[in-house]
């Protein structure tokens, strides 16, 4: 996985692959980090992240991921 710094706050520019190593897609995401990372995962056609919202709160969200 590589990423760097997005446009709005909190936001990070993920760069997907497909199963072969082909760059797909570049995709601004919103992910909680702290000093040992962004909290992202892609497992088994999954994206997992963990955003926070303004009060401090966390939500753990999961997105399927469809090949085209």
């Amino acid at each position: 996985m590589t990423y760097e710094t997005g446009e709005r706050p909190g936001e990070f520019v993920v760069d997907i692959f497909d199963p072969k190593g082909v760059l797909i897609l570049r995709k601004p995401i919103r992910a909680y980090h702290d000093f040992t990372g962004i909290f992202l995962k892609v497992r088994d056609g999954r994206l997992y992240v963990v955003q926070e919202k303004e009060t401090g709160e966390k939500l753990f969200k999961a997105f399927r991921m469809i090949w085209k």
